[in-house]
């Protein structure tokens, strides 16, 4: 089978959608791809299952991508995609990135997902492996500073800035602890088992903490976080 054409597709994700040079030949298919203000949130639920469901993503999206894939086997984990990408008002939870970030995403078949952007002072990049599952992350950002990698089950963070507010509203209701303050500025390294999401803290150092009716000057323990429980040690 060969075919070819162009198109557009308008009021989809909240934007529009230019398709040209699309060529299909003997099961393979490539294209160019000028995406128009697409809104994040609604893109980010044709992601896997472990990025869609993050449901606190804002943003819009600008791209010009090319993009092939194979007719018999045309899953996200097959395209191969390669071109530049601009996000505006990206916003993850309470965390605000610069207004304008631009770069590059390569994505291969068999190898992998490698995402990075920047800004005027902000950074962040993504490797996905081959089934796009999150690998490593860096994370630059006026208010956090991490990065941390994925080892078969456990992801290990660096911490090197985390304004302890960001955390509440990720907080389960379960806890029971959503009712109460928190701040201060964290570092330390944390590792989060991905199996129960129980977390693991070494050498967590907290400036100025506050906890409810806690307050201090500085903050030194490890910790660990399990089932509900919230142990405290070296303190």
């Amino acid at each position: 089978i060969k075919a070819s054409g162009n198109g557009q597709i308008k009021s989809i994700l909240g934007g529009n959608i230019q398709v040209n040079n699309l060529n299909i030949d003997r099961g393979k298919w490539q294209t160019s791809v000028i995406a128009d203000r697409l809104n994040i949130n609604e893109l980010a639920k044709f992601a896997p299952p472990n990025i869609a469901k993050i449901d606190r993503l804002a943003g819009q999206l600008n791209a010009s991508w090319q993009i092939g894939g194979n007719l018999q086997n045309n899953n996200l984990a097959n395209l191969q995609v390669t071109g530049q990408t601009k996000l505006t008002n990206f916003q993850v939870g309470t965390l605000k990135f610069d207004p304008n970030l631009s770069g590059n995403i390569q994505a291969n078949p068999g190898q992998g997902v490698d995402i990075a952007f920047t800004g005027k002072t902000d950074r962040l990049a993504l490797t996905l492996d081959r089934n796009l599952q999150p690998q490593s992350f860096d994370l630059n950002q006026r208010d956090l500073i991490a990065k941390g990698t994925i080892e078969g089950k456990q992801l290990d963070i660096d911490v090197e800035r985390l304004p302890m507010a960001l955390l509440q509203p990720w907080i389960p209701k379960s806890a029971g602890i959503q009712a109460y303050r928190f701040d201060g500025i964290a570092a330390g390294n944390l590792a989060i088992d991905l199996t129960n999401y129980g977390v693991t803290g070494n050498q967590i150092e907290i400036t100025n903490p506050i906890f409810g009716a806690f307050q201090g000057d500085r903050l030194l323990a490890n910790f660990r976080y399990a089932n509900g429980q919230l142990n405290l040690n070296n303190t």
